[in-house]
């Protein structure tokens, strides 16, 4: 470009002086008619300090005037005549040459972005995904058909981790591809609760079943990206927490044990002694002189003591449970709870003619732990909501047991309470543990409903 148009306007010397914007050094390029060994001294022909010769420099920026250098001709004086339409001329190229480095240097550092995007998602434990929807999604669609069109989207990106996560050695195998096909045990209700929230989707735990009949736990987040109104694509991120699911289970397993070595040393220690204690004091009362009330106040006292070690033992040690299973469990629970005064408790229970009868379909570990959500989802509503009515429901049905406890007591803020309440972590960390999942309804003055959906394994 510099020789084309330094030979067209009779320059002796012309030259480009490139400025980096990204900090590197820049550099210059020079051309010249004769002379070959001649170099061209850039400072002077900038400042035009030798009277015989005339020199004209334009810049070279952008639309948005941004500076990328400085295009220079030299000539020797008297060679021609500077014309102002070879100025115009000269500030075009400039221009010309500015969008040229505009690109130029956006696309290096396009690519150098990329880079590290593709360092970074390759080098984090955290599996990526990007799902590309084309065309767009009409948000206006049914749940079902948005469900669909998900599973049908286009994986455009996927760092390793994540292939690992969906079963497959690499991730090349997944880029290009629909999803659904792809990843064949990814539950349905994950995508159905992406469309329901607003396309977007956090810390929604997802259980994939193995061969042997072990689990691996993921914690799956997703947020949609639109354009017009439309979904346009979704990034997806997994974190695997397996080894966390195992240790919250035995943890709990550990505070079940402590639980029934308490409630077993009470009812054994504690409850033989207050029997003992009743029966010296209901002998002294026999054999006390009329009038005398002491031993026999004593031995009513120790009467209702006993009374309470043996619930406070069915509390801590549901015998019943595993011996009669769970729905008499609930039952027994819902007809202590309705003996309380001024409290009305009742029990339902569901069953699908195949699960009829089948008193294994629920483990004994799926059992204790849908208790424990019944136990403590009712003393909250006594204790803390001052219900008067509570209903436990018990709802199994093919692959899947339902609990539900529902009362009408002042309710709660289920945000504010979330991380708050040990009791709420309690039962959400036991439905976890068993790959389901707890869901609250509640608002102030409005009753609670605690659900809890688990598979039957």
């Amino acid at each position: 470009v510099l020789g084309r148009v330094g030979e067209a306007t009779g320059a002796r010397h012309a030259y480009l002086a490139v400025i980096d914007p990204s900090g590197a050094t820049g550099r210059t390029i020079t051309w010249q008619r004769a002379a070959p060994g001649e170099a061209v001294d850039v400072r002077r022909a900038i400042r035009a300090e030798d009277p015989a010769r005339q020199a004209v420099v334009v810049g070279v920026l952008s639309a948005r005037d941004e500076l990328y250098g400085h295009l220079g001709f030299e000539y020797e004086a008297g060679t021609r005549r500077w014309a102002t339409a070879d100025q115009r001329a000269l500030d075009v190229l400039g221009s010309l040459l500015a969008a040229y480095f505009e690109r130029t240097f956006a696309e290096r550092a396009l690519e150098a972005r990329e880079a590290r995007h593709r360092a970074f998602v390759e080098a984090i434990s955290e599996g990526i995904l990007f799902l590309a929807i084309d065309p767009p999604l009409d948000p206006s669609a049914s749940a079902e058909a948005q469900a669909e069109r998900l599973l049908g989207g286009r994986v455009d990106e996927c760092n390793r981790v994540m292939a690992e996560f969906l079963g497959h050695h690499s991730a090349d195998v997944l880029v290009g591809h629909a999803l659904g096909p792809l990843a064949p045990r990814l539950d349905a209700s994950l995508v159905r609760a992406f469309v329901d929230g607003g396309y977007h989707l956090h810390h929604r735990e997802h259980v994939t079943p193995l061969a042997d009949g072990s689990t691996r736990h993921f914690l799956i987040n997703a947020v949609g990206l639109r354009a017009g109104g439309r979904l346009t694509g979704v990034w997806v991120t997994s974190n695997e927490v397996t080894e966390r699911v195992a240790l919250e289970r035995k943890t709990v397993a550990l505070l079940e044990a402590q639980q029934q070595r308490l409630g077993q040393d009470l009812h054994d220690g504690v409850g033989q002694l207050l029997t003992g204690i009743r029966m010296l004091s209901q002998s002294l009362a026999d054999r006390a002189a009329p009038g005398e009330r002491l031993p026999g106040r004593i031995a009513a006292y120790a009467e209702q003591a006993t009374d309470r070690i043996r619930e406070i033992y069915r509390g801590l040690t549901p015998v019943q449970l595993f011996a009669e299973g769970l729905a008499v469990a609930l039952d027994q629970l819902a007809e202590a709870t309705g003996a309380l005064p001024g409290v009305a408790c009742t029990f339902e229970h569901e069953t699908d003619a195949e699960e009829n009868g089948r008193a294994g379909a629920l483990g004994h570990e799926s059992m204790l732990h849908l208790y424990r959500v019944a136990q403590e989802s009712t003393n909250n509503a006594l204790k803390h909501a001052r219900a008067r009515h509570i209903r436990i429901a018990l709802r199994e049905r093919a692959g899947t047991a339902e609990l539900e406890v529902r009362d009408d007591g002042r309710g709660f803020d289920v945000e504010a309470a979330r991380e708050a309440s040990l009791g709420l972590s309690s039962m959400r960390y036991r439905a976890q543990s068993l790959g389901g999942r707890l869901d609250l309804a509640s608002a102030p003055g409005t009753g609670t409903v605690v659900r809890c959906t688990v598979p039957q394994r």
